[in-house]
């Protein structure tokens, strides 16, 4: 989950895969809608934030949801913000199955783009992991579920293979 604290907030929010699901932003809500909207969605693994440190909202966010926090070692510039998005919408549009086609995909504003820029930004940073898990698994013939298991330990902290030993113990 991407999120943008403010006056208006904006949130991100992301599936293992890196798809987005949802970009949206509140003006003035409660923290339980923003919680309600966000676990509509599922269960948030990371909170990922575009400055630092992470600002208190971000970090009662977290304690809330029972994720961790992923923050950039400086503060996100406006530029790689927007640099971000738009790699993202553009590499969305080159394909003809995933055209950027839902509205709630795109930043309408710069709270929401902020939010996903930093969603973007952190699930970058373990794509190649989240990619290997993924080969691997479809090796030891893993279930999606139990591959979203795998991919939930390693970023609450797990070793991927001591995540993926958990994974087959459980099975017996």
């Amino acid at each position: 989950v991407g999120f943008d604290p403010g006056h208006t907030v904006g949130v991100a929010i992301m599936d293992l895969n890196g798809r987005v699901l949802s970009v949206k932003s509140f003006k003035e809500a409660s923290r339980s809608r923003v919680v309600s909207h966000i676990i509509g969605y599922g269960k948030a693994v990371l909170i990922s934030t575009d400055v630092y440190p992470p600002p208190k909202m971000v970090k009662k966010l977290s304690s809330i949801l029972q994720s961790r926090i992923d923050a950039p070692p400086r503060f996100m510039s406006v530029e790689s913000k927007i640099e971000a998005v738009e790699i993202y919408l553009n590499e969305k549009s080159s394909f003809p199955k995933s055209k950027v086609e839902r509205s709630d995909e795109i930043p309408q504003n710069a709270h929401e783009r902020d939010a996903l820029a930093a969603a973007l930004k952190t699930y970058k940073k373990y794509q190649n992991k989240l990619q290997q898990i993924v080969k691997k698994a479809e090796e030891l013939s893993l279930t999606s579920s139990e591959v979203d298991n795998v991919k939930i330990m390693f970023l609450q902290g797990t070793p991927v293979s001591k995540a993926m030993n958990y994974i087959l113990e459980s099975r017996k």
